[in-house]
């Protein structure tokens, strides 16, 4: 949702509107994936978080070892 706000007043200045659908988020809905930039640009992903899997990669990003269970992981 964004709303104009006037800031000399501190208060909303018109109507909420929605600007994204189905923002991502992950699986016990603690984050929410989007970021907006110092210039108003507002990236995000769609759908939500299906599980992870922690591994060992090589130098090149290759897989080498699974080290966990598919699961929800967040830091």
């Amino acid at each position: 949702m964004a709303q104009p706000f006037d800031t000399g007043k501190l208060e909303f200045a018109g109507e909420a509107v929605p600007i994204a659908d189905s923002v991502g988020r992950s699986a016990n809905d603690a984050i929410a994936y989007f970021s907006v930039s110092q210039t108003g640009a507002l990236t995000y992903r769609s759908g939500n978080e299906a599980g992870n899997q922690i591994s060992w990669l090589d130098r090149d990003g290759k897989p080498l070892e699974r080290v966990s269970e598919i699961g929800n992981y967040t830091e």
